[in-house]
């Protein structure tokens, strides 16, 4: 109880005109300038209802497709845009399967199937994990239209190429485009992804051509995520993965709990950033 006899706190007028603050995590105040650029370039395909559903490749576009599909649900004409996350990083995923050298500037590559280089070697052990992963995107509901596959960084690309042979392997008749938060800027650090513009269609969207490690150094304690061999993690498995083998001791309840408290704080910046972006997009 405050003494009666001291007089109360008076706040200056600085105080009191002080904002409140809009974010939990400092990383996604310097991310959302990055954010409305790309929502800005999606903006019309947006409203046309080009994109059904997003497919994250999980850990790094994990808030960002959160943020995205809260902004399809509200400004496009489909309310029921799924959200679906593949953890395409894995050894076991087939890569380099196009020989890009043969690509001519007008792109006459049409056939996704025929084109491709056999499969890098692979035990099979991984031959039996990537049939998981075909099983697992052939199950999922991806709606009538394209897929918008969403990530945080690209540096070369081969995540996402992975993800894009992934879908047709799977036989996922849905076409897709790329949206990226951040690139490396360097010279080709596409041109895997863009091999796709010949094969079905891909758009590429930016937010920003320059690497920023804004979201890429805290968005696994945000969301609860590290990285491990399963292509469909689910939340709180940072704290399985410290359990099971990342440190010699398991997790204090207070660990555990600050994991769970920076998830649902994470969950509440998305809305902000969500609600802050559409604001200056369709302003």
């Amino acid at each position: 109880m405050r003494n009666l006899e001291q007089p109360p706190i008076e706040q200056t007028p600085e105080e009191v005109s002080k904002p409140e603050k809009e974010y939990n995590f400092e990383l996604m105040e310097k991310t959302e300038p990055v954010m409305v650029s790309l929502v800005t370039q999606l903006k019309d395909g947006i409203e046309q209802g080009r994109w059904s559903s997003l497919l994250s490749d999980d850990i790094g576009g994990r808030i960002p497709t959160l943020v995205l599909r809260r902004i399809l649900k509200e400004k496009g004409p489909n309310p029921n845009v799924r959200a679906h996350f593949l953890a395409a990083g894995q050894r076991y995923m087939p890569s380099d399967r196009v020989d890009l050298e043969e690509y001519e500037e007008e792109g006459i590559i049409a056939d996704f199937n025929n084109e491709r280089r056999p499969p890098p070697a692979a035990s099979e052990e991984e031959k039996k994990k990537y049939e998981k992963v075909k099983d697992y995107l052939r199950k999922l509901d991806f709606g009538d239209e394209r897929i918008l596959i969403v990530t945080q960084y690209v540096f070369r690309g081969k995540t996402l190429e992975k993800m894009g042979f992934a879908l047709g392997d799977a036989e996922v008749k849905n076409p897709f485009d790329f949206a990226i938060v951040h690139t490396s800027g360097l010279s080709g650090s596409l041109r895997r992804i863009e091999a796709f513009k010949h094969l079905v269609g891909s758009e590429i969207f930016i937010g920003a051509e320059e690497y920023s490690s804004h979201l890429a150094s805290g968005h696994e304690t945000m969301a609860g995520f590290a990285k491990k061999e399963n292509y469909s993690p689910r939340p709180e498995t940072l704290v399985g993965h410290i359990r099971k083998g990342g440190r010699k001791q398991l997790l204090t309840l207070q660990e555990a709990k600050e994991i769970q408290k920076n998830m649902r704080l994470a969950r509440e910046d998305v809305k902000t950033m969500a609600k802050r972006v559409i604001e200056q997009v369709w302003k």
